[in-house]
């Protein structure tokens, strides 16, 4: 191994908290995207929702 170089597993290790970092950002997104979306549905202004194109 070259000086200075990681071992291998090392390198595994900070892919997988990068991934696992990105999951949770993904998952806390859609869950606070989903919550603005069913507040905004259940606004009780009588209106009827906007429907995606």
């Amino acid at each position: 191994m070259e000086p200075g170089a990681i071992p291998p597993y090392v390198e595994v290790v900070i892919y997988l908290y990068f991934v696992a970092v990105a999951a949770i950002g993904c998952y806390l997104h859609g869950r606070l995207w989903f919550g603005a979306r069913n507040v905004a549905d259940r606004s009780g202004d009588g209106s009827v929702p906007r429907q995606n194109p």
